[in-house]
């Protein structure tokens, strides 16, 4: 009996991870399809920015590459489906703070009304366009892994362009302009630091310090709008 309940816990545990695998695969194929779309139907990543910041996290989540060519063919209008577009929603959640969630859709009042519903149950509301965003500039963010010697490293960061550079775990934040970051990162592999992932974020002016308790009621509903299909990216003023 034990064997076979090893065994049903090991397939609940694939399943899980399969189900977490397709959700990722699922989010990264609709940000390839937009960039793709909204770029006119640009499909040479070295052309496109968007494009090319989306295959890198296609890349890093080792999605198939089947799954990446039906999401461009798709961008570019030769497959069938429902038409998907971005949209940025902006709110303000628990303990006054300001979220701005990136989404991609295919029915732009389905998501509105789920969205609003989440920041209604979790004490907040959604807000109108540039209520929350002001708070934000936007910047371009890539993880370095630390090397030996980190300080020395952070140092030729520095000189490459890195406006600044946080450490976090294993991983050094190294934020820069969006318009300097494909010559930052092409500074950094050549000096044969790993970059373990890259993409546009934005980039709180100003934080927030909160109690442990509001903290943990803005992770809360941070993750319920990160769980939600359509939602790609939740930024916080923390």
């Amino acid at each position: 009996m034990s064997g076979h309940s090893h065994a049903a816990t090991i397939r609940r545990d694939k399943e899980a991870t399969d189900a977490k695998k397709g959700a990722a695969f699922s989010k990264i194929g609709r940000l390839i399809t937009v960039a793709v779309k909204e770029s006119g139907g640009i499909a040479d990543p070295d052309k496109n920015a968007k494009l090319k910041l989306a295959l890198e996290k296609a890349k890093e989540v080792n999605m198939p590459k089947d799954n990446i060519e039906r999401a461009i063919e798709r961008g570019l209008g030769k497959t069938g489906g429902a038409a998907l577009e971005s949209i940025t929603y902006e709110g303000y959640g628990p303990a006054g703070t300001a979220f701005v969630v990136e989404c991609i859709t295919d029915n732009r009042n389905r998501t509105g009304a789920e969205i609003k519903n989440l920041f209604t149950q979790a004490g907040g509301n959604l807000a109108e366009p540039g209520a929350a965003s002001h708070f934000f500039e936007r910047k371009g963010l890539i993880k370095v892994m630390k090397e030996v010697g980190v300080e020395e490293q952070m140092l030729k960061l520095i000189d490459f362009g890195a406006e600044d550079i946080q450490e976090a775990g294993d991983c050094l934040e190294v934020f820069v302009s969006l318009n300097l970051l494909d010559e930052l990162k092409k500074k950094i592999t050549a000096a044969q630091f790993k970059i373990q992932s890259s993409e546009m974020i934005l980039r709180p002016k100003t934080k927030l310090s909160l109690s442990e308790t509001e903290l943990e009621k803005v992770s809360k509903f941070q993750q319920r709008l990160l769980n939600h299909d359509d939602v790609q990216k939740v930024f916080i003023n923390l």
